[in-house]
């Protein structure tokens, strides 16, 4: 899995000039270190949120301001990125504008599939086209950061040392897994799929025995990793919490989750030891998932210092009212 940035789904973007970065068509609900945030963008944050939560729970006013807490948290860590961008005056190249205008005719041409997918996750064209283009300038920025340690100092300076000793820390990870890709229609007979496989796995068949039949049915909605060593930030939390959960040797149960790239999955999990064989002969691996660590919690300490501002005409609104 890659470098986990904004999970959200891979529609393509029209891209602004670098200091218009935010700029939307409906009103401005806030603005983030003085980045302006739209109340089409604040509305689907809001509503992915409140989805996890009964009618009931809504009525509780703890239940809305832990909504609302969350809801911020991601909006700064969203906003974090333009604001860094800026401080570094990276810019997209006119390639990677050109292979973006492709993908956006692309997602544009499915129709009624592009507005259900807009639709799921409570979106506007125009708040997927900004996320997809932060997400753009996130990479942009990681580069420019990890390579030339331009801010955050020697935190981003990957030597021998530095890596081999983050290794003897104990907060690296390992684990084989299976994932498989999965949609509303057949979810069901996928995750029983991976049930059975887990009941043979438990039995004593290994990984690729237990999910052979499964491979064949859905070769391109399944993948299999026999080994990887990850630290932090790399995989999805629900992964990550899982594989910390376990004692090595043990099989999780069958989760539902979603990739790196934000894609619905379920997935299978054994915690390994994390094998010096693995980290030697895979280092560069090892020094980017530790610059990936380092880069996510360097943004969000600067996403923490930035400056709210609520528009008046939106003060003390309620969650319940953004519709």
């Amino acid at each position: 899995m890659k470098r986990r940035i904004l999970s959200v789904l891979l529609v393509a973007l029209t891209l602004f000039s670098l200091f218009s970065l935010t700029a939307c068509k409906s009103p401005t609900y806030m603005t983030i270190g003085g980045e302006e945030v739209s109340y089409d963008m604040v509305k689907s944050f809001v509503h992915n949120h409140r989805s996890a939560y009964t009618e009931e729970e809504l009525r509780d006013e703890k239940v809305r301001e832990e909504i609302r807490e969350k809801v911020l948290s991601d909006l700064r860590m969203t906003y974090v990125i333009p604001v860094v961008a800026k401080e570094l005056k990276v810019r997209l190249t006119s390639a990677m504008k050109d292979a973006i205008d492709e993908e956006l005719e692309f997602y544009q041409s499915l129709g009624e599939e592009y507005e259900a997918l807009l639709k799921a996750q409570n979106a506007t064209e125009d708040v997927f086209e900004t996320l997809l283009e932060f997400s753009a300038y996130d990479d942009l920025v990681f580069d420019a950061i990890t390579d030339g340690a331009a801010l955050g100092g020697d935190r981003f300076s990957a030597t021998n040392d530095v890596i081999d000793a983050d290794l003897e820390k104990g907060d690296w990870y390992a684990a084989e897994y299976v994932v498989l890709y999965h949609d509303d229609v057949n979810r069901k007979a996928r995750e029983d799929a991976l049930k059975t496989a887990r009941e043979a796995i438990l039995a004593g068949s290994s990984f690729k025995d237990a999910t052979a039949s499964i491979k064949r049915l859905y070769p391109l909605e399944f993948y299999l990793t026999s080994d990887g060593a990850f630290t932090s930030t790399i995989y999805s939390e629900d992964f990550e919490n899982t594989v910390k959960a376990l004692k090595v040797g043990e099989v999780s149960e069958v989760i539902e989750t979603y990739t790196a790239d934000g894609y619905p999955c379920y997935m299978l999990i054994r915690r390994l030891a994390v094998s010096k064989t693995y980290t030697d002969e895979n280092y560069n691996t090892v020094i980017s998932y530790y610059l990936t660590r380092e880069y996510a919690a360097y943004m969000k300490e600067r996403a923490t210092e930035l400056e709210v501002v609520i528009a008046d005409k939106y003060a003390g609104l309620d969650i319940l009212d953004i519709e």
